[in-house]
């Protein structure tokens, strides 16, 4: 029977996912005026970062049998790709 991925490497690609999209959403925040959401939505939109940044990477030093998991890949794929648009989001629009 084949088993399915660690629950750390879900944990990994739920938190790549996580910063991702929090990336995303800060990216739209800064470059449109459209959205002008309570300032309580944009913390939690713009929490996901650094959850992703030091959660992902931890989870990946502690579970050393997730590293040779597909999605654990993935998932620090997404982390290193957060880092990127988000240090490129901090050094275009301002």
């Amino acid at each position: 029977a084949h088993k399915g991925p660690s629950s750390a490497a879900w944990a990994i690609a739920v938190l790549g996912v996580l910063g991702a999209v929090s990336a995303t959403l800060t990216g739209m925040l800064s470059f449109t005026d459209s959205m002008d959401p309570p300032e309580w939505v944009r913390i939690v939109m713009t929490s996901g970062i650094p959850v992703a940044l030091f959660g992902a990477p931890l989870v990946w030093l502690l579970v050393p049998a997730a590293r040779h998991e597909a999605l654990a890949k993935v998932g620090m794929a997404l982390v290193a790709l957060m880092l990127v648009a988000f240090v490129v989001m901090l050094n275009v629009g301002y």
